[in-house]
């Protein structure tokens, strides 16, 4: 199963980010059209909002796709899982991979939503039609997602990979807390901080 079609179809409208970091929180923009790039911010061009306008708070419960979600998925050279490790470029041959998901937490604006920012974005472009111009047709994001807790087993042919060849072929998120638990097995445990997914609204 591709985890990232799964979860796409489990929370409609989800961007599956193709690179992710911290930053990738509500309130940025981002460039669909060049990878889902980190252009900025909306609260460098929209001015004088409450304090606590864009502040951002983690939503007080899980997101119950399943009582957990495993599976197997595929991965090769420049692929990525869920934000969290990115695959070399020269690596020679596809990993599978089994995963186990316990927990996917979002966030989102505390005061701010779609509406107001709509509002605030019209008083932009009637204002500073240069500054407007410039979010033109790039997304903000309003909901962050992130996978809080899995586990990985690194396979290829059918047998486990060694910790030793696993670390050479991937790239893990600085960002995250990762444990090996066995030979190619991987826990990641208390991520909130690097999303894998994101649902905003274009900017017309």
């Amino acid at each position: 199963m591709n985890i990232e079609k799964y979860i796409e179809r489990k929370i409609k409208g989800l961007n599956v980010l193709r690179y992710s970091n911290p930053l990738y929180l509500p309130g940025s923009i981002i460039d669909t059209k060049e990878f889902d790039r980190r252009v900025g911010h909306a609260k460098d061009l929209i001015k004088n909002t409450p304090t606590d306008f864009w502040e951002v708070h983690p939503q007080p419960g899980s997101i119950l796709l399943e009582e957990n979600i495993s599976g197997s998925h595929k991965i090769g050279a420049g692929g990525n899982f869920l934000g969290i490790f990115n695959f070399k470029s020269n690596i020679k041959a596809e990993y599978e991979l089994d995963y186990e998901i316990d927990q996917v937490v979002s966030s989102e604006f505390k005061t701010a939503n779609q509406i107001l920012l709509e509002i605030e974005l019209d008083k932009l472009k009637k204002s500073d039609r240069t500054s407007w111009q410039a979010l033109k047709g790039r997304t903000i994001i309003t909901t962050s997602y992130f996978a809080k807790s899995f586990t990985l087993m690194f396979k290829r042919s059918g047998k486990v990979s060694a910790q030793v060849e696993v670390e050479k072929d991937i790239n893990v998120n600085a960002e995250v807390k990762a444990e090996w638990l066995s030979e190619g097995e991987i826990r990641i445990s208390g991520n909130e901080l690097v999303p894998f997914g994101v649902l905003g609204f274009k900017i017309r």
